[in-house]
């Protein structure tokens, strides 16, 4: 209505999918039902970035499907390689958010280029969580942490997206 869309272009965004792991079993994933998949090696990655920067897409999207972005031992330095491309803008990527380490929470505001993070809960309390994720109320509780500490650093960074959720429960 006030001619303002939302909805990349088409050959500006594209979406890489670095890691083939989770953590978790969620109900409606597709994940358990296949073999666990790997990790894009960091040398592959560089290329396909080559690749997608020579074509003029402008804006990269990591693992916005099966994975867990921070599964992939070697994220950060994928992260590095986004900063250093100068044709690319913008990065986004989707996690759980369980597996992030306190040191790649504390770096996050540092990626200059990182536009934002899609957060996906799955259940509001232990008991709703371990029901969706078929895992133990462990894991949520390293959500929490990692959430709480995202929280302490948000004075600090204002990502152009945002923190964004996406909430999921069968409760």
């Amino acid at each position: 209505l006030h001619g303002n869309t939302y909805v990349p272009h088409p050959r500006r965004a594209i979406f890489i999918e670095t890691s083939g792991r989770c953590n978790l079993a969620c109900r409606f994933c597709a994940y358990e039902k296949k073999q666990p998949g790997g990790f894009m090696t960091s040398e592959n990655f560089a290329n396909v970035l080559g690749q997608i920067s020579d074509m003029d897409f402008q804006f990269v999207w990591l693992t916005p499907m099966l994975g867990e972005v921070f599964a992939d031992p070697h994220i950060s330095e994928k992260f590095e390689m986004l900063e250093a491309e100068p044709r690319i803008e913008g990065y986004s990527f989707y996690s759980n958010f369980i597996l992030a380490r306190s040191s790649q929470i504390d770096m996050l505001p540092s990626l200059r280029k990182l536009a934002g993070m899609y957060i996906s809960l799955y259940g509001f309390d232990e008991d709703s969580f371990e029901l969706t994720t078929k895992k133990p109320a462990s894991q949520f509780d390293k959500l929490l942490e990692n959430l709480f500490h995202l929280l302490k650093i948000m004075n600090d960074w204002h990502p152009p997206i945002g923190i964004n959720f996406n909430v999921r429960t069968v409760k």
